[in-house]
């Protein structure tokens, strides 16, 4: 495609350029060599078989000299699927128009795959177009998976949101791949997981005391026990219910009556910081539930926002049991809030209010 010097060149006369002869299949390139006294020209080649191309230098007579320069400019790129309790399976490939292209092996439950790497020839300044496929297997519901893909090395700009092949239903994204640049373009498979609706008790019952010999008026149990299901759909080793819960509480003067040694808002405070209570249930099976919450309080104003994000048990139980009752009923303002709580992507949202029912 090109030669140094080129004809014209003022010192073209001091340079000799040998024979050259090319295979049927133009893998192979023979050069015939130049006079001794002569300076070897240059000749440049390209091949779309970088990884195949052989040359061959040849001196036909005594006397003369050969001499040659090799080099390949190439850019690559490979594909990697990840999966995390998919019950399908999944497999990616990367493709050139002109280079061809490379899959990764299926891949179902929670394991990766990455293909064989894509080498292609590059001219400087020419960008290669790439398209990396995520297929999935026959009768495959989409709608039951996350789907995420990532380009990690020079893939230039490109549009990280899958698009749709119509026909197949298959995601692809497509990027331009830089001279000497590699791209790995990464998807990630994520099932959705799909809570039943939890199973709540309540009961209230009329409490046995001896009203002469406590000078207590009549008071009542409510009793509140919340249990969760079981994560419906097929279930894999280490899958996890992600949840976010959103405590929305009473903390108004009348919460501070009760009947006995307690009151109504201790009585909600142990409703969710008692051994076997709400945090236990959020908390106490880490390898199960992928839990978070927030705590709303309302009284004759908006108290605690539910901006924090408590991760633990420990960090529920402070401040629920930190709470203090004082003022009017106005839940409306805490209902309000929930909205303005952002949850985490994937997570489902759950909102506990709790009450004395008395608003004012």
């Amino acid at each position: 495609v090109a030669q140094f010097p080129q004809q014209g060149d003022a010192n073209y006369k001091n340079y000799a350029f040998g024979d050259q002869t090319f295979s049927a299949d133009h893998k192979t390139v023979t050069g015939g060599g130049v006079s001794t006294g002569a300076n070897p020209g240059i000749y440049l080649y390209k091949t779309k078989s970088p990884d195949t191309v052989s040359v061959t230098m040849r001196v036909n007579d005594t006397g003369e000299i050969q001499a040659a320069i090799f080099g390949v400019l190439f850019s690559n790129a490979e594909t990697t699927v990840t999966t995390n309790n998919a019950s399908d399976t999944f497999a990616g490939e990367v493709e050139s128009q002109t280079y061809g292209s490379e899959q990764t092996d299926g891949v179902t439950g929670s394991n990766s795959a990455t293909s064989k790497v894509v080498n292609m020839l590059s001219d400087t300044d020419v960008p290669e177009q790439v398209k990396f496929t995520l297929s999935s297997s026959e009768n495959t519901n989409w709608n039951d998976y996350d789907v995420s893909f990532t380009c990690d090395g020079d893939c230039g700009e490109y549009d990280a949101t899958p698009q749709i092949d119509t026909a197949t239903g298959n995601r692809y994204v497509t990027v331009s791949v830089a001279s000497e640049k590699s791209a790995h373009g990464k998807w990630v498979v994520t099932k959705k997981v799909k809570l039943d609706t939890p199973k709540i008790q309540k009961s209230i019952s009329k409490d046995e005391v001896d009203s002469a010999a406590t000078g207590q008026k009549d008071s009542y149990t409510l009793s509140l026990n919340v249990k969760g299901n079981t994560v419906s759909g097929t279930t894999t080793s280490g899958e996890k219910a992600k949840i976010d819960v959103v405590f929305v509480l009473d903390t108004s003067g009348s919460m501070k009556d009760g009947g006995g040694n307690s009151t109504r808002l201790k009585n909600m405070q142990n409703a969710i910081t008692s051994d076997g209570g709400l945090s236990s249930v959020l908390f106490n099976s880490p390898d199960k539930i992928d839990a978070q919450a927030h705590v709303i309080t309302f009284a004759s104003d908006l108290g605690l926002d539910g901006t924090s994000v408590l991760s633990t048990k420990t960090d529920l139980d402070n401040v629920v049991n930190g709470l203090r009752a004082n003022g009017g009923t106005h839940w409306e303002k805490g209902l309000e809030q929930v909205r303005n709580i952002s949850t985490r992507p994937g997570a489902t949202k759950y909102v506990v209010f709790l009450t004395d029912g008395n608003p004012g």
